[in-house]
């Protein structure tokens, strides 16, 4: 039922399948009833919608497969994605993903949804770390913030404190400044390819006092 609904389920409304964004219960006053108010995205097309619903009116729960994936690139309007396990890639339209794709890293791992085989959407993180490139001065008449570039290129406003080569907490939703982390912390966010190729050979033990070379 309605009542049963929770932020980032996968519902099917109007014939294509919605994750929900928020869900809120009002629970009315007087001649009016108790309500359940949702935000949907539509992961065919990214639209945003908003329905009214009866805590009893029953919505269809998609029982999806939540898996982990690698984000690898974007090609057109698709998103490339691989299980790191099996090396199956799967794509899925960018629209789905909405505006969260900025944050979008080469070789991110990511909780994705899986419905009949087919990839249907990508469950972001709640936010993310990213790095400061520059900053800009302080905005007139507002002493406290200035703008930033970060390293996905979006530019938003963080405290005057915060300099170049900074990593700084941003709330996937609402694209805004949290926090700032440790410069450590945050380079564990974004770790270097796996280099390939075979281990080196390890040296052989040197030979233990008063023992003969091999001839």
């Amino acid at each position: 039922t309605a009542s049963d609904i929770r932020p980032r389920m996968i519902i099917r409304a109007e014939g294509a399948f919605a994750k929900v964004i928020t869900c809120d219960l009002h629970t009315g006053g007087g001649k009016s009833g108790a309500m359940v108010y949702l935000k949907l995205r539509n992961l065919s097309n990214g639209h945003l919608s908003g329905r009214r619903l009866a805590p009893t009116e029953k919505l269809e729960d998609v029982a999806v497969e939540r898996v982990n994936l690698q984000y690898l690139y974007a090609e057109g309007d698709n998103l490339c994605l691989m299980d790191p396990t099996t090396f199956e890639q799967l794509s899925i339209n960018k629209a789905s993903a909405g505006p969260a794709v900025i944050f979008l890293k080469e070789e991110m791992l990511l909780h994705c949804e899986i419905f009949d085989g087919k990839l249907v959407a990508i469950d972001f993180p709640e936010d993310v770390e990213l790095k400061v490139e520059s900053t800009a001065e302080g905005l007139k008449g507002n002493a406290a913030f200035k703008e930033a570039v970060l390293q996905n290129k979006m530019t938003l406003l963080v405290p005057q404190f915060i300099k170049e080569g900074d990593f700084v907490r941003v709330s996937v939703e609402t694209q805004k400044y949290m926090d700032r982390v440790n410069q450590k912390e945050g380079q564990k966010e974004h770790p270097k390819p796996l280099k390939s190729g075979k281990p080196k050979d390890k040296p052989a033990p040197a030979p233990a006092p008063g023992a003969q070379k091999p001839a």
